[in-house]
């Protein structure tokens, strides 16, 4: 369908729906899919979508590595664990598993729940997860290593466990697709 001209104003150009908000009269367009993206096609639509707002690391929905300002001051529970920081290799060699024991040793970390102090003036802190190398664990961090090693202990046990019994119902086949 071509936008029309002619339509009365909150009036979608494309569709002549009343109570058009996307876009500057006269050129408005209604929240059909098809008619805000006429609307971002003709320029008259800048974004399509929600604006993004500027949020704080602890409110970001994936979790990020612990920032540089950050101390952990509590460890609620360790969930993954991932290789990263592998610069030196390129997609290639990654891809086809070129990795050395010592390059992964170097660029692990775990992904952390835990009660993090933001800055030294963050009187409460903030329950957030982040990503932390075992280099974080040490250097800003008030838990102790025994504390540190008893809770990997404790996720890779259980992670052990999951992954085995996730095997055994794929093969009995009880999980569905």
């Amino acid at each position: 369908m071509t936008p029309t001209s002619g339509v009365a104003a909150g009036s979608c150009r494309v569709c002549q729906k009343a109570g058009a908000r996307n876009g500057k009269l006269p050129n408005k367009y209604c929240d059909a899919t098809s008619c805000v993206q006429v609307g971002v096609d003709e320029g008259h639509i800048a974004h399509a979508g929600k604006r993004q707002r500027a949020q704080s690391p602890a409110a970001w929905s994936s979790p990020v590595s612990m920032p540089d300002t950050w101390q952990l001051l509590e460890i609620k529970g360790i969930f993954d664990c991932r290789l990263c920081k592998l610069d030196s290799k390129d997609n290639i060699a990654q891809e086809n598993g070129l990795i050395s024991e010592e390059e992964m040793v170097a660029s692990v970390e775990y992904l952390v729940l835990g009660h993090f102090k933001r800055e030294e003036r963050d009187e409460y802190g903030v329950r957030a997860m982040a990503w932390l190398s075992p280099a974080d664990f040490d250097s800003s961090s008030t838990v102790s290593k025994q504390e540190v090693d008893a809770k990997l202990d404790e996720w890779e046990t259980l992670s052990a466990r999951v992954r085995k019994e996730a095997r055994r119902l794929q093969r009995e086949g009880a999980t569905e697709r």
